[in-house]
């Protein structure tokens, strides 16, 4: 999963499907499903963030 202080979407991955799908936090709605060409290994690592959220300063990189 990955969410960033500056936006109100989070990603799931659904890493042995190929799939990562975005939602909208404020809705609870789906906005996006990515199907990639191959499945991501361990579920895949994601990463989420806006320009100015301040993400760099998180050093456990949620």
């Amino acid at each position: 999963m990955a969410a960033s202080p500056g936006a109100d979407w989070i990603a799931v991955t659904r890493g042995g499907h190929r799939e990562v799908h975005v939602f909208d936090a404020r809705t609870g709605n789906e906005a996006a499903r990515l199907k990639l060409d191959t499945p991501l290994r361990h579920g895949g690592h994601t990463m989420l963030r806006t320009q100015t959220d301040g993400a760099e300063g998180d050093p456990v990189s949620r």
